[in-house]
């Protein structure tokens, strides 16, 4: 089961999914679709150091399955932090 939470610190991301203790999933939301650069780099700059290889197909430690969203944007992926 997936237990979800909005985050309440500004340095952590706005949407977390943790499963059995296992962060699986995130995101960040800005208002305006001209936000989503904002969104995405947030993203990557809140990306732990510590993953396993292979989390994320093609990326390299650190990355992390998330999304970025902004307006009416709506960007998922996996990144890897900048």
């Amino acid at each position: 089961m997936c237990r979800l939470r909005r985050a309440v610190e500004s340095l952590r991301p706005d949407f977390l999914c943790w499963v059995d203790g296992a962060l699986v999933f995130k995101g960040e939301e800005k208002a305006l679709s001209a936000q989503l650069g904002d969104a995405i780099h947030e993203l990557t700059t809140k990306i732990s150091t510590v993953w396993a290889a292979g989390l994320v197909l093609g990326k390299r430690p650190p990355c992390m399955l998330a999304y970025a969203a902004a307006g009416t944007i709506l960007q998922v992926g996996g990144w890897a932090r900048s």
